[in-house]
This record gives structure tokens, sequence and C-alpha cells, in this order.
């Protein structure tokens, strides 16, 4: 049975426009209708799609085989459902539909044309998203600048001394360098410690440096005292430069220490009626000798009061050192209580 086809349609799927514009679709509707002896035919069919950019002959760009039911010779199936399509394949040049059905080549191939909306797409060749811009006005991500500035790995061969130049007598050789005037890489990568000699930056080589850093010394230790002033008590003090505070004491002597407001002289002292101070112990005792907590610097004056029931019972002092005493009484007695001063 000989198959033939009598029309062919390809028509682009297109999406409502509402709000954003949506993707574009991937695939197209194929439409045809198949007819035995001018009578429509029925039933499964294997149809053979492929595309050309010539009329006859060549290599298919594209192709893909679908196996679907002709209803009163009416087929219609999904170009790109099997093999997808892209951009790629539609580049604006000419293209050839080739059919064939169950084995049958239909001929002659179908040309490919534009649907009326489909030509306005010819604007993304004028850039109509970006305004009065042209093609030319836009860059590529990855544009360099090489005719306009300096790239990476710039050289000056070919404006100053050749690589086969050779002025050794007069001017720079191939291998000159600045080594003496100018610091190398190697050097400034190097850290070196401020006023040594392989030092690469010195003070002398920078401008604007403060007055109080040209010799290399951060003479501030990082706070803002403007002022030292002595207050109660103390001496010194300064508005610039070193600055001394110091115990303003009073009175004489040779202390050079502070003592704490609520310190004591108990036991050591003994001011008399505003004579010179008076070395003092006190204690209480049962029985002779008596023996002083610490010793004086010298023999000291004793005086001893008994403590007894009855009257008539004095006590004397028989001997007396640095360290202790000795004494009697004329009766009994419970103690006495002393006090020695030297």
């Amino acid at each position: 049975m000989k198959r033939s086809l009598f029309s062919a349609v390809v028509l682009f799927g297109l999406l409502a426009m509402t709000g954003l514009a949506q993707a574009v679709p991937t695939s197209f509707t194929f439409t045809g209708r198949l007819a035995d002896s001018g009578t429509p035919f029925d039933g499964a069919v294997t149809l053979e799609l492929a595309l050309y950019d010539t009329a006859s002959g060549g290599s298919p760009l594209w192709s893909e085989t679908h196996s679907t039911t002709a209803a009163n010779g009416l087929v219609s199936v999904a170009m790109g459902g099997q093999a997808a399509l892209d951009e790629t394949d539609f580049d604006g040049g000419d293209l050839w539909l080739a059919v064939s059905a169950n084995g049958t080549a239909l001929n002659p191939r179908f040309q490919i044309r534009s649907v009326p909306y489909a030509m306005r797409s010819a604007v993304c060749d004028s850039a109509d998203t970006l305004g009065n811009l042209g093609p030319g006005d836009v860059a590529l991500a990855s544009h360099n600048h090489d005719g306009a500035y300096s790239p990476l790995a710039h050289n000056h061969d070919t404006r100053y001394a050749s690589l086969a130049h050779n002025h050794d007598t007069s001017y720079a050789s191939l291998s000159h360098n600045h080594d003496t005037r100018y610091y190398t890489q190697a050097t400034l990568n190097t850290a070196g410690t401020i006023n040594a000699a392989g030092n690469p930056v010195q003070w002398t080589k920078l401008t604007g440096v403060p007055a109080g850093f040209a010799d290399g010394v951060d003479a501030d230790s990082g706070g803002d005292i403007t002022q030292v002033t002595a207050g109660t008590g103390l001496t010194g003090g300064a508005t610039s430069g070193a600055a001394t505070l110091a115990v303003s004491f009073g009175g004489t002597g040779a202390a050079t220490t502070v003592a704490r407001s609520d310190h004591n002289h108990d036991g050591t002292y003994l001011r008399d009626g505003g004579g010179s101070a008076d070395i003092i112990q006190v204690g209480t005792d049962t029985a002779s000798p008596v023996t002083f907590p610490s010793a004086f610097p010298g023999t000291p004056i004793i005086v001893i009061t008994p403590e007894f029931n009855g009257g008539g019972v004095s006590c004397w002092i028989l001997t007396r050192t640095t360290t202790g005493f000795t004494y009697a009484c004329n009766a009994g007695f419970t103690r006495i209580h002393w006090m020695a001063v030297n």
C-alpha cells in the first residue's frame, strides 16, 4: 500500500503572556494527513522526522521516530519530544523537514517557514532590551583591555632594549639590573628591623613621618596622660618629660616609708611630756625574779606596786638589769604590778 503526505504543518507552541515572560518551549507540533490512493488512512503508523540544511541529500541535523495512530488520516506528534531541539538547530539558515511514514520517504522535503509573530525575534540582533546600545557596546564576560591598558605580563622589549641589542659599553646590557639602586622583590618580601642596615624600608625613605617617630623609637606608651600633679602628702609632678612623685614627710627622722592611718606604737614608745620618746614595758608577776618580755637597750627604771589583802605591805627592788629584776616585800602579797622605762 502506497502512502503519500498531502499536507504538513509545523506549529510553534506559544504561551499566553501574563505578567512575566515564561520559558520558551523546546518542542514543536507537527501535524499531517496521510492518504492511501486518496483515501484517508486509519491505524498505527511509524513516523520518521528529520531536519536538513539542504532540500535534498546531505546529513540530518536532527532526527527522531514516533509511533502514533492516524485517525481519518490525521497524525500529530511533538517534534523534540524524543530528541531534544535547541536554538543551535534554528540559527536563521534554511531548514527542510524530511518525513517517512512506515519506512516510505515522502518527497519532496518541506522547507521550514516562520509563523508571523516569530519574525519579532529578529530584534534580538540589535539588542532591543538594551535601549539604543548596539552589540559593539556590550562586552563579553571574558573581555580584556589589552589594547588600552598594560596586561599583567606586558613588557617593553620592543620599545626599549630589544632582546638582541648590545650597548654593553654605553648602555644597559641585556642582563642589567637595578639591585643597588632599587629594592628587589625578594628584599621587599623579607621582614626587616627598624633602623637596621638590611631593612628595605627606612625612615629616611618615607615622607610625612611625625617628629616623635623620626628616631625610630616609639616613646609614646600608648596612653593620653598630659600632666602629673602631686596631690595631698606628695611632692613632684610635671607637665612634660619624666615625672617623679615622692612622699612629703613631716617632722624629723630617717624613716622613708609610709604608715597606715590606723598604725600604733603600743609597748614601744612613751611620750615624756613632749620630750624624747622612751621605751616602756609593763607586766604582772607573783614571784621574784621577773624577766622582761624583751631586753632593753640600757638598764631601765622600774616601779613596782604590790597587790595585797591587808595593809602594811611594801615591796622594793633588789637588782635590775636590761633583761629583768628581783624584788622583796615585808609581808605577804597576792601579786605585783610593774613598769620599766628606758
